[in-house]
């Protein structure tokens, strides 16, 4: 079955797993990004959109890279994308809960579409078979889920 093509798509979440990000052998840090890969169908295709479960601090994130508030961090840069992550002695990132937050509201934007009012806990399984409206966008060349949205009655 395809990849789903640019666009907007009904579809039914069709599975989920819970994971750690696939490029994790080429990280330059200990600690694993969890993540939930859900994977949305129709009859044209299929599609996996990876939410990370938590977000880390980098050092845009710091007011200041000269105060003792980074005492014992050193800024590690993302080996793909540059970016310097704040690193612990233990050489772990360092989990930066706004960013955690916005993780979780991603997942609480994809209930929601599913019909799941906005801030109810629910387990993961009471989103298969859900229906709701994705959109695919080109992302660094490849088909990515960029939206969710209600399906219209």
């Amino acid at each position: 079955m395809p990849i789903l093509a640019c666009g907007d798509h009904l579809v039914r979440i069709e599975s989920y797993v819970e994971t750690f990000n696939k490029d994790y052998s080429q990280m330059p840090w200990e600690d694993k990004t969890p993540q939930v890969a859900i994977r949305f169908k129709n009859d044209k295709g299929f599609i996996t959109q990876w939410v990370n479960l938590k977000g880390y601090m980098t050092i845009e994130d710091y007011e200041s890279t000269d105060s003792a508030e980074l005492d014992g961090i050193i800024f590690t840069p993302h080996p793909f994308s540059g970016i310097p992550y704040a690193v612990d002695l233990n050489n772990n990132r360092i989990e930066n809960e706004d960013k955690t937050r916005i993780c979780m509201h991603i997942l609480g934007r994809i209930a929601n579409c599913c019909g799941f009012p906005a801030g109810q806990d629910l387990d993961m399984d009471e989103l298969i078979g859900k229906e709701l409206v994705i959109r695919v966008q080109k992302v660094s060349g490849q088909n990515r889920v960029t939206h969710t949205f209600k399906k219209q009655i």
